[in-house]
């Protein structure tokens, strides 16, 4: 369970949460990471500083997950995978618009037309799996370098 112990700008927050705790609590487990000015703080209103020996209690509690924490880390897991998935299709979808144009480029000739040769480009990348523009499209003299740079 979280408690949130507000206090006033002008009161010292570590005095503020010495009294919720009540005067039989002399000891709060501490983070090893915990910044030095609020150890320090809470050492200046009667708490120990030391920090060494906690670490696995600490971790301990940290393992613990109720119902909402669960939630948020099925939540993160699944967006995280959604967002893995979609750079890894765009990352294949351009390996693949490349592989079709590198082949368009093996059946092109001089004379030939561009309708002929966009023709012979949906072939090439429906053999791939990329149908109705699905693909990388290229354009502007860098795109041979844009290119050379994906398919390394």
């Amino acid at each position: 369970m979280t408690t949130f112990v507000p206090w006033l700008e002008s009161e010292s927050p570590y005095d503020v949460l010495k009294s919720h705790f009540g005067a039989g609590s002399e000891r709060i487990i501490l983070d090893g990471q915990v910044r030095s000015f609020i150890a320090d703080g809470l050492e200046g209103v009667g708490y120990g500083k030391d920090t060494q020996e906690e670490g696995e209690k600490i971790k301990e509690l940290r393992e613990r997950k109720d119902e909402r924490e669960i939630g948020l880390l099925r939540c993160a897991n699944q967006v995280s995978r959604f967002l893995l998935y979609g750079l890894l299709g765009e990352m294949l979808r351009v390996q693949m618009t490349l592989h079709a144009i590198k082949k368009t480029r093996e059946k092109m000739h001089f004379g030939i037309t561009e309708a002929k040769t966009r023709s012979i480009l949906e072939k090439e990348m429906a053999k791939t799996g990329l149908i109705a523009g699905d693909g990388l499209v290229l354009f502007g003299g860098k795109s041979v370098t844009r290119s050379h740079k994906l398919s390394s």
